[in-house]
């Protein structure tokens, strides 16, 4: 019979930001949700991206007002293509499914 253990397909995914490391342990719907309804509440908020990246990381809303937003930019994006990028390395053909993690 074919096995899917979906508990052990996924590390936490890690960022390290000006010197200190966050760790996101499992990414929920309400997670993107609350990062995608960051700056939709009609106000022109030219922090968007520094809230949606405190939202993904789980820190106060303000703590990346001051980041340079290539690095908040570079975040969003690694972000999401890890999680598009797991979920697209998912062999459901095979018994016990399985990702497949880069090598270093």
């Amino acid at each position: 019979m074919p096995k899917f253990d979906a508990d052990t397909l996924f590390d936490p995914i890690e960022i390290t930001l000006d010197g200190k490391e966050y760790t996101v342990p499992k990414v929920t719907q309400g997670l993107i949700d609350s990062a995608g309804s960051v700056g939709k509440d009609g106000e022109d908020d030219k922090n968007v991206l520094a809230r949606q990246v405190s939202v993904l990381l789980g820190v106060d809303a303000d703590a990346f007002v001051q980041t340079d937003i290539r690095k908040l930019g570079a975040i969003a994006k690694f972000f999401f293509e890890t999680i598009t990028g797991e979920l697209e390395s998912i062999s459901s053909k095979n018994v016990g499914a399985t990702v497949e993690k880069p090598t270093d």
